[in-house]
């Protein structure tokens, strides 16, 4: 008998943080479907990583725990994910993201079962301290929505989609990642897709929460070399897209530019003013939004 193929591969790619995989798969296993199959690609040093993914393994219809030695480095493992997925659809979901929403395997698979013209869905990104509980919107739906459909060259200036763990895209349509880049890596393959002349839809019932933990994210393994490394890579985007408007060296002689980028500063500075604030409201007063 033929196994039914999967809808969604949940794609998890990890390095030495087991509680951050322990997160995933206990929200995960609250909801079993045969819709879905898991796939966690280690490059740890150790064996805890594994010892959870055994213990959560048969809560999953397709449970499959790969693990790289030697160790194959981010870019590469996620890569890597993409090659060994089944599924019509792709989630990459780091290990410092979980899912939010409750019910999150059912809206999402509800989702695109309705709508099946979709390429890309883009769900809620909200940034969570996990030591407090404070939390905040990335950044407003109807914006990612508008910059992924209409402007996605914007993202080189503002990742206002978050991390990729907040999208859901077709495997058929889901690019590599460019293995040269490190910080840019993300914005960089957004901007690929989005160009592509694909259908997207955002889904702002459905939140990927997202919880950096400083000695397990990109920005801590770069460290003090964020900013040489960033520059660097602009100008290989520079040479790739050509001298885009938003890529493109500044210039403080072009009045015209200075005055576009001192706008969108203000506009944004005054975005993320307005976001804190009212997050930080929320969180004093314990005002829960509607479900």
């Amino acid at each position: 008998m033929t196994q039914k193929k999967s809808l969604l591969s949940i794609l998890i790619p990890t390095y030495n943080y087991p509680a951050g995989v322990e997160r995933i798969l206990s929200k995960l296993s609250r909801e079993y479907s045969t819709d879905i199959e898991i796939i966690v690609s280690d490059d740890s040093s150790d064996d805890k990583v594994r010892d959870i993914c055994s213990f959560y393994k048969d809560a999953f219809h397709s449970f499959i725990y790969k693990r790289n030695n030697p160790s194959l480095g981010a870019v590469n493992n996620w890569n890597s994910l993409l090659d060994k997925a089944q599924g019509d659809y792709c989630l990459l979901l780091h290990h410092d993201e979980f899912p939010l929403s409750a019910n999150f395997i059912g809206k999402v698979t509800d989702t695109l079962s309705v709508n099946t013209a979709i390429d890309v869905l883009i769900m809620d990104c909200v940034l969570v301290d996990i030591n407090t509980g404070f939390s905040r919107k990335h950044a407003p739906s109807w914006f990612r929505n508008l910059s992924a459909k209409y402007f996605p060259e914007y993202l080189f200036r503002r990742n206002i989609i978050g991390p990729v763990s907040t999208l859901i895209v077709r495997r058929s349509v889901f690019p590599r990642f460019n293995e040269k880049l490190q910080w840019l890596v993300d914005v960089e393959l957004y901007v690929r897709l989005f160009t592509q002349g694909i259908t997207i839809k955002t889904a702002a019932n459905i939140q990927i929460g997202s919880a950096p933990d400083k000695n397990h994210s990109i920005t801590a393994s770069l460290g003090n070399e964020v900013f040489r490394i960033k520059q660097r890579e602009l100008e290989y985007l520079r040479d790739l897209y050509g001298d885009t408007f938003w890529i493109k060296k500044f210039n403080w002689k072009n009045p015209v530019r200075l005055l576009l980028y001192l706008i969108e500063s203000l506009l944004w500075l005054n975005f993320k003013v307005f976001r804190y604030a009212k997050s930080f409201y929320r969180y004093i007063f314990n005002i829960k939004k509607p479900a």
